[in-house]
Formats: C-alpha cells, sequence, structure tokens
C-alpha cells in the first residue's frame, strides 16, 4: 500500500512540475484590460527551467507567469490549474496495474486556457513542455 502511494505521488508531482513549465498561458476571460508587472532581481536566472538552476529567481518568475496542470496552496493542498479536476482513482482517471506495477494517470484541460494569441493550449503543449525540460540536450 506505502509503495502505491508513493507512485501516486511521483506520479502527480511530476505532472505538476510538467504543468509548471508549460509558458505563456492566459485565461480567456471576456473584459480583460492590459496590465503589466516589474519585478527586479539581483542577477539575470541562467535559465527559466526551474528544474535546471536553484537561483529561486527563476523559480519566482516562473509562478507568477506560467500555468501548472495542478499546483499546491499553502496548506499543502494540491488544487488543479490548468486541469479541470485532480486525477484520481475514484473518478477513474487514476489507472494502477499492480500486476505489472505501473499507473497511468489521465489529465483532462480545461477549455477555457488559451495561449496569448488566443490559441487554445492542447494536450501537445504540454507533452512538447515535458519534453523539452527532460531532454538531456537541455542540461535535464
Amino acid at each position: 500500500m506505502k509503495i502505491r502511494a508513493f507512485k501516486l505521488f511521483a506520479g502527480v508531482m511530476m505532472l505538476i512540475l510538467v504543468g509548471t513549465l508549460l509558458p505563456g498561458c492566459t485565461s480567456s476571460m471576456g473584459g480583460e484590460t492590459e496590465s503589466q508587472i516589474t519585478i527586479v532581481i539581483a542577477e539575470d536566472p541562467p535559465s527559466f527551467n526551474a528544474t535546471l538552476t536553484d537561483t529561486g529567481y527563476d523559480a519566482l518568475v516562473m509562478e507568477l507567469v506560467m500555468l501548472g496542470l495542478a499546483d499546491i496552496d499553502p496548506n499543502g493542498n494540491i488544487y488543479p490549474e490548468l486541469a479541470e479536476e485532480l486525477p484520481t482513482l475514484e473518478n477513474g482517471d487514476v489507472i494502477l496495474d499492480e500486476e505489472n506495477g505501473t499507473m497511468d494517470v489521465i489529465w483532462k484541460l480545461r477549455g477555457d486556457i488559451t495561449w496569448e494569441d488566443g490559441t487554445p493550449v492542447s494536450a501537445d503543449d504540454v507533452i512538447f513542455t515535458y519534453d523539452a525540460i527532460t531532454d538531456p540536450e537541455n542540461g535535464a
């Protein structure tokens, strides 16, 4: 039971990490006004990929400008961000195969999330981000 829980936790955390690095997403709410924010940091981050560096600046900027599949609130509660809902065993979006020691997780994306140009965020975008941050040529 502990191994299953650990695998589930590890899978969810990996997907949160992947989703956190999905850049440039916005919510397509009507009537939005353009705004600007300036963040002053002591040095240029070596990368905006927080999995490759640990300056803290990169993670700060990433948290402010990018959405993940899910995120964690200050109380440690996981909540959906790009996802419609959190995958669970109960809703059928987490499928455990104990015989083979595998787990499949299905993430359903919200339909109201778009890129700056209005193009809907897709599963292909999530896969692209995952592939980019895990590519050894990018330092992963």
